[in-house]
């Protein structure tokens, strides 16, 4: 018999002699199976699915007031639902009336259900635990949580607590949201989950990082620009962090806070490009999820801890080249802002393309000069993604493979993505010193030159009929690389539409083609630049062939070799890690 009330129903669970000691018995009520378990000190009664898989608890072993799984020795506390090792398991009211054992189970309260899930998530990420993550996701999904409000989490959960800002997990955040709408549902689980595996590999048992306190950046967003360039500059962390809380808190948003993000790495190139790589995403990432002030710290904290690569001996010449033409980066600019919104060019600047990627790097440099001396800024920024492009498909695989040099694929990907973020900058940020990135870029492009193959000429383009999506599958699996290039092409030259070539692509980033959360998170980050691009400048074809040749090459993933040569190398000879570039 069972007793409904406004809160739930009481149910059921016949006589209190009937029931076995220290014997689960099992339960049902309407999509609900509990595991009620009669003690010496009393009845329990407790949701039967084992929370770690879902296996049946009914079929555990009791001893006194703890229950044990038997399918993976999972031990719950029959009164509270705690499990040292994981997520705990629901436990019901249980009552005595007449001899007959009665368990109340409430109604369902989606409410409830999502703080449970969220503060599960936590602890997911908190232990590393990454079946208990997807399954909390699951669960947000199902209450109605959108995909984008739980991938900002996963990046302000990491902006919180990495010592010296937000890390990658921002980058791909960012980059799942979309992937998401392509999912749909609780299949959103499988991008979200990528963001989620490394803020959990990089935050294990990491607590939130000490604050500084807001500061009051005054009632002028642009008088307050120059004190936070001025803090940046500077390296005063605390007043860098301490301004932009006090900006959020005073109601700023994208308007008056981007630029702010956008100007120190024109101003430097902040660690190997992440620094503007990461404040080219954060603003859209904030309005499709939230999370405002801790990711917009985040980013602000690692620009002010990152490197200042431009500064090292080898920019010397660079730095010399730049103070020679800042004082026309006015004029450029003037000439420049009338091209950056138009449609692309019916062509790409071949002579451009061909002087960074061949080039000395005096020519590369003033070929760029030249061009934005012109206003041709649509120009350089084109030729600037082909010519990464093109150093990407170069690439020499055995570069990465080789333990004694810290060059390799992870490193040659940011060379595009960087000039991919440069176009996104250049539309945000109109400003002279913006100029400056194609700069940076020419020479990191150029200087790249080092990690070519000694032959890189393209593969012939392989024409794509109905069956083109297998062929191309089948290859990326055998990892074809000349293959794959060659399908990519043909299907890039024939009539069949492309958007199946992208949903190949991400497809094989999320499907565990790659296991390493860093590894897998630069495949993704740069398959969503190239197909950006792509959809720029459709007839060509070599940011797909690059992308073609990083998803289907020899990646390696993990670094070990490499950790231990360069500490023999350090402590034992003195000497420090060899980098190619």
């Amino acid at each position: 018999m069972t007793r409904e009330t406004a809160s739930g129903a009481w149910v059921d669970a016949g006589a209190l002699e009937a029931l076995p000691e220290g014997k689960p018995t099992l339960l049902r009520h309407e999509a609900r199976r509990l595991a009620v378990v009669r003690t010496a000190e009393g009845v329990h009664a407790i949701d039967d699915r084992c929370p770690h898989e879902g296996y049946p608890l009914t079929q555990g072993t009791v001893d006194g007031t703890e229950l044990t799984c038997c399918y993976h020795n999972f031990k719950f506390d029959l009164r509270t639902g705690a499990c040292g090792r994981g997520e705990s398991v629901p436990v019901f009211e249980t009552r005595t009336r007449a001899g007959r054992v009665e368990v109340f189970v409430p109604a369902p309260d989606p409410q409830a259900e999502r703080a449970a899930a969220w503060t599960s998530l936590a602890q997911g990420i908190d232990e590393r635990r990454e079946g208990q993550m997807a399954r909390d996701l699951v669960r947000l999904l199902q209450t109605g949580v959108e995909p984008a409000a739980l991938a900002a989490y996963a990046a302000a959960y990491d902006a919180d607590r990495g010592p010296w800002g937000s890390s990658h997990v921002l980058a791909v955040a960012a980059d799942a949201v979309p992937l998401c709408a392509r999912y749909g549902g609780t299949a959103a689980v499988r991008p979200l989950m990528q963001c989620f595996e490394l803020c959990a590999e990089s935050n294990v048992r990491r607590p939130p990082r000490a604050a500084a306190p807001a500061i009051d950046p005054g009632p002028d967003p642009q008088a307050a620009e120059l004190r936070y360039r001025a803090a940046m500059e500077a390296e005063r962390v605390a007043e860098v962090e301490g301004l932009i809380r006090g900006a959020v808190a005073r109601g700023w948003g994208r308007a008056a806070l981007e630029p702010w993000l956008l100007g120190p790495p024109c101003a430097h190139f902040l660690g190997f490009a992440h620094g503007l790589i990461y404040a080219t995403k954060v603003f859209d990432l904030i309005d499709a999820g939230g999370h405002a002030e801790a990711l917009l710290v985040g980013v602000a904290l690692q620009q002010v801890n990152a490197t200042r690569d431009d500064v090292l001996p080898a920019w010397g010449w660079w730095r010399s080249a730049v103070d020679a033409v800042r004082p026309e980066l006015a004029p450029m600019w003037s000439l420049c802002r009338g091209w950056i919104d138009t449609p692309a060019a019916p062509g790409v600047d071949e002579a451009l393309v061909e002087a960074l990627l061949d080039g000395d790097r005096r020519a590369a440099f003033d070929a760029v000069v030249e061009r934005l001396g012109k206003g041709r800024i649509d120009a350089v920024l084109d030729a600037l993604v082909i010519a990464a492009a093109e150093r990407m498909r170069r690439f020499d695989p055995a570069i990465d493979a080789d333990e004694t040099v810290q060059d390799g694929w992870l490193d040659v990907t940011h060379i595009f993505t960087f000039a991919q973020a440069i176009r996104e900058a250049v539309a945000r940020y109109r400003r002279p010193e913006v100029l400056l990135l194609t700069l940076q870029a020419a020479r990191m492009v150029q200087n790249a030159r080092v990690l070519d193959r000694a032959a890189f000429e393209p593969a012939p383009a392989e024409e794509v009929g109905p069956d083109g999506a297998e062929l191309l599958r089948a290859a990326l699996a055998a990892g074809d690389v000349a293959r794959v290039e060659g399908l990519v092409r043909g299907w890039v030259a024939g009539p069949v539409p492309t958007a199946g070539l992208r949903a190949i692509f991400e497809d094989l980033a999320l499907h565990d083609h790659l296991t390493r959360p860093a590894v897998v998170v630069h495949l993704i980050k740069t398959t969503a630049a190239v197909f950006a691009e792509y959809e720029r400048r459709p007839g060509d074809a070599r940011p797909l062939a690059a992308l073609a040749r990083l998803a289907a090459g020899p990646i390696r993933e993990r670094f070990i070799g490499q950790r231990v040569h360069e500490a023999v190398r350090f402590i034992v000879h003195g000497k420090v890690p060899r980098l190619l570039t």
